[in-house]
């Protein structure tokens, strides 16, 4: 497996429930790979029982996006902590679109974090 990129693709705070996806000059590069690991880390945590969920979008408009994987799927948050988790998705379901992005959200009640994001990709060669 050759390694494709390795990407610190999303470094902000996000504040509330509505998911947060990466920027659209990483799509094209994201899609070349088939398979994922990524790396995240979450600092400055507040609200209640707050989640942290990373999915893998792809699409070929970039307008209609469909979820390829749930590598982070609602990990718990603890405030006051460095949260660290990683996932991958091993290219089970082939990607679809011509670009790919990360899709990025909090759950809980009046959550609110900083967030980075690391993602590698692999090509199955």
């Amino acid at each position: 497996m050759a390694v494709l990129f390795c990407d610190k693709c999303f470094e902000q705070g996000i504040s509330g429930t509505t998911a947060i996806q990466t920027t659209p000059e990483k799509y094209a590069m994201f899609a070349q790979a088939e398979k994922f690991f990524l790396q995240a880390r979450a600092t400055q945590v507040s609200g209640t029982s707050p989640t942290l969920t990373v999915a893998i979008e792809h699409s070929n408009d970039g307008v209609t996006w469909t979820t390829k994987a749930t590598p982070i799927s609602a990990v718990a948050l603890s405030a006051g902590a460095i949260n660290g988790t990683t996932g991958s998705d091993l290219g089970t379901a082939v990607v679809g679109g011509a670009k790919v992005r990360l899709s990025i959200s909090l759950a809980g009640t009046t959550p609110s974090a900083f967030v980075e994001i690391w993602l590698t990709g692999r090509s199955n060669d």
